[in-house]
């Protein structure tokens, strides 16, 4: 995003740099305080200022507006280092300061945190600046420091409304894309909706400022090329979101399932309208029809839970590769002794597998279920499986009286 930065020093730990650009930046700001702005608003007044007068508030001023966005990115990286994100520092460049993340927020809660906390650090400005300026009113402050107070009263409270457009990355952007990953759950859907909001957003100001400029408004070019950078930003934020997703091998699959929570009550439906066409029609054992439904009828349950459970995996590969080490297959039983023991061991070692899996202690796991297993229906054994198990079991395990009696005798 940056090309050469200076640094030039540090607050409350985290590195202020600034970017060639904001060279150019400050002198046009200042530039245009002093011989547009301040002249304008110095009439109301009193005062007349010279010219020089007016080339120190446009210098002020500049400065005082840089100092205002910089408060306004330390805001949003003191909050995020108070969630545990790592802070790269913070840049001034042409088109204002960012704080520059390492990361995404870990939580929608702390992403609307870290995005508001901007916007209220310069309503904050807007209203310290604007209290200064009434009181020196009173106190018969000189028209030139007022004018100067007005200016980053209005400045500041701008900034903060510009800031809240909900269109990613600007802070309104990113609180909606809060409200949304709360709502939804998937970061990546909010981020894709927020982004497409801020590209649009984007091409909008390119096009007010294309008719500024063939209106005769030269300084609306200003308008289109911040449009281009919100519309470049939006688009590589999204991708560097897909590119870290990708890089850290979160399966696609969850995210789609996750998208899609009620996917499940539709299916549903529609084995119960193939049951009950089964079970009225009389069809010939050798249709296609009868053929196709008793296929999805026997995968119906595994349907189930692929669609209730996200975060089950597709295969069971990663549960082979959990038992590949023990010794079960029919060439090298004799590890086990018998072959009865291999498969024995096989299937022990399956349980432990899948107990990590479910982040179940696998001791606690099998004295429960030995000692439920003699009473427990055997229609619903499949609750007895670790992840099952540990939704409708875990909270208040069975235990043995190896147990009892360590909690009665400790040193025994």
């Amino acid at each position: 995003m940056f090309g050469r930065s200076f640094h030039l020093f540090d607050v409350f730990g985290f590195r202020i740099r600034v970017d060639l650009s904001w060279f150019l930046i400050a002198i046009l700001v200042a530039w245009m305080l002093a011989e547009v702005t301040f002249p304008s608003m110095a009439s109301w007044s009193g005062d007349e200022p010279s010219t020089g007068t007016f080339w120190l508030m446009g210098i002020a001023g500049a400065l005082l507006l840089f100092a205002s966005v910089l408060l306004h990115e330390l805001a949003h990286a003191v909050v995020a280092r108070g969630f545990g994100i790592e802070m790269r520092g913070i840049t001034l460049f042409i088109f204002g300061g960012v704080a520059e993340m390492t990361d995404e927020p870990p939580s929608a809660q702390s992403e609307f945190q870290v995005a508001i906390a901007g916007p209220v650090a310069s309503f904050l400005l807007a209203f310290l600046f604007a209290g200064a300026a009434v009181l020196g009113i009173w106190t018969g402050l000189h028209g030139a420091i007022l004018v100067v107070l007005f200016y980053l009263a209005l400045l500041n409270a701008l900034l903060a409304v510009f800031n809240l457009i909900p269109a990613f990355p600007l802070d309104g952007g990113r609180v909606l894309r809060s409200v949304l990953w709360y709502w939804w759950e998937d970061l990546k859907r909010a981020t894709r909706i927020t982004s497409f909001l801020g590209s649009g957003f984007g091409l909008l100001l390119v096009f007010l400022g294309i008719v500024g400029v063939l209106s005769g408004d030269l300084f609306a070019i200003w308008w289109a090329l911040i449009g281009l950078f919100v519309r470049n930003a939006a688009q590589m934020s999204y991708q560097q979101l897909l590119l870290r997703r990708v890089l850290e091998g979160e399966p696609e699959w969850v995210n789609w399932r996750k998208s899609w929570p009620g996917i499940w009550y539709g299916v549903r439906r529609f084995f119960a309208w193939l049951e009950t066409t089964m079970h009225e029609h009389l069809l010939l054992p050798s249709s296609p029809f009868t053929k196709a439904g008793h296929y999805a009828l026997e995968r119906k349950e595994a349907l189930r839970v692929f669609l209730e459970y996200p975060n089950v995996p597709v295969d069971t590969n990663h549960l082979e590769r959990e038992i590949r080490p023990i010794a079960v297959g029919r060439k090298n039983w004799l590890f086990c002794w018998t072959e009865l023991g291999a498969h024995d061991v096989g299937v022990i070692q399956s349980l432990l597998a899948s107990c990590r899996l479910q982040g179940v202690d696998p001791y606690v796991y099998l004295v429960d279920v030995l000692q439920r297993i003699a009473t427990h229906p055997a229609k619903d054994v499949h609750l007895l499986t670790p992840r099952l198990w540990k939704e409708n079991f875990a909270t208040n395990p069975l235990r043995s009286d190896l147990d009892l009696l360590r909690k009665k005798n400790p040193t025994t």
